[in-house]
């Protein structure tokens, strides 16, 4: 059986959930209460779409072990993609309440929350997320954004230029540095930030009007540089 589930994660892992399911259900037959294979099967079902079916199974293992952390994230995963947001809180919570120390639920948590405002919240998570293992720009970006949302502008500063020392080729973090410069008037580093974003989506005109409008404040202010 665990070569079967092995077989399943690896052709899942290569883009292939199709077969990977036929791996992991064969290892369901062989041992009907095979928790791994069943949380393995339900995430390959979110994969392909099935939501519904990657439901039941998952719950289906929570029945047979109330403490699938596994389980309660692909569950977290699936309510997310149906956009039911507030299930998909509370499964991730029940995730996070049986595993802590596991970033992933945590970093979701974080991304819903700063859809539904809760700023405060969703710095939280993304620094908890960092304390468990993440630790890619990505995460750095997205925490930047919250320290914004929650005024710890400096900090910010700090989370955005971190990002991109990890990948200097990201068009949010050049962004929202342009935009917190610019709030506080430094145009001349707004710009500079706005302009190194052009350089990633050349064409941008969001971006573009920012550039102009920094310039625009920076004449009126008198600002010389």
């Amino acid at each position: 059986r665990e070569a079967y589930n092995n077989l399943g994660i690896t052709y899942a892992a290569a883009g292939k959930p199709v077969r990977a399911i036929f791996f992991f259900k064969k290892a369901i037959q062989l041992k009907r209460d095979y928790i791994d294979a069943y949380c393995n099967l339900g995430y390959a079902y979110k994969i392909i779409g099935s939501l519904d079916r990657s439901i039941e199974v998952s719950k289906a293992a929570i029945q047979m072990n109330p403490a699938s952390y596994k389980a309660y994230c692909n569950l977290g995963y699936v309510y997310l993609e149906k956009g039911d947001e507030d299930k998909a809180i509370r499964f991730f919570k029940n995730a996070i309440s049986i595993r802590k120390e596991y970033y992933e639920p945590h970093y979701s948590l974080g991304n819903l929350y700063i859809k539904k405002n809760n700023y405060p919240e969703a710095l939280y998570e993304y620094r908890e997320a960092l304390k468990y293992g993440l630790d890619n720009a990505d995460i750095y970006s997205k925490l930047g954004f919250a320290y914004i949302k929650n005024k710890r502008f400096k900090d910010a500063e700090a989370a955005f230029r971190h990002s991109l020392s990890l990948n200097n080729i990201q068009l949010e973090p050049h962004t929202n540095l342009g935009n917190l410069y610019s709030m506080f008037g430094y145009f001349d580093l707004a710009i500079e930030e706005y302009s190194q974003a052009l350089e990633i989506e050349p064409g941008n005109k969001g971006i573009i009007s920012n550039i102009e409008k920094v310039k625009r404040e920076k004449a009126r202010s008198g600002i010389k540089n």
